[in-house]
This record gives C-alpha cells, sequence and structure tokens, in this order.
C-alpha cells in the first residue's frame, strides 16, 4: 500500500478501537430487525469483523484495501 493509504488505514483502525460505531449499528437494526426479521447487510469500507459475527445479519464486508481475510478487497464501484 501506498504511504497515504497506509496512514488511512492505521487513522481508521486508531478511530474504531475509541468509538465503536459496530455497537451503535448493531443497537439501531436490532430495533429494525424486531419487525423485519434477519437482515441483509452490505459493510462498505469495512475496518474489522465485528458486523460479520452478528448471528441475525447476513453481512457482506467489503474494503478497496482489506486488512483482514473475511474483508473482501473489491472496489464498491466494481462490485458484482
Amino acid at each position: 500500500l501506498g504511504a497515504r493509504v497506509q496512514a488511512y488505514q492505521e487513522a481508521s483502525l486508531a478511530n474504531v478501537e475509541r468509538f465503536s460505531t459496530s455497537k451503535w449499528v448493531v443497537g439501531t437494526l436490532r430495533r429494525l430487525r424486531s419487525t423485519r426479521g434477519g437482515l441483509d447487510l452490505l459493510e462498505v469500507g469495512a475496518i474489522n469483523t465485528t458486523l460479520l459475527d452478528v448471528p441475525w445479519l447476513r453481512t457482506r464486508a467489503i474494503d478497496v484495501h482489506s486488512q483482514h481475510e473475511r474483508i473482501e478487497e473489491v472496489d464498491f464501484f466494481h462490485l458484482d
């Protein structure tokens, strides 16, 4: 990865360590789930695998420069 991309990836990881956006997403979607059952989720720019481990979410996690084997390395604009 280029130096700028690497710096962005490191900053994103540091932000996730301080603020759990996954907890907020899960809490919000939990309210929707109560009326709809399981949910499909496309996580664009995935930093971690937290949402992949929620049993009632069918998550597809993608990132253009994936840092984890469970996150697909694909550009959103070229997604099939």
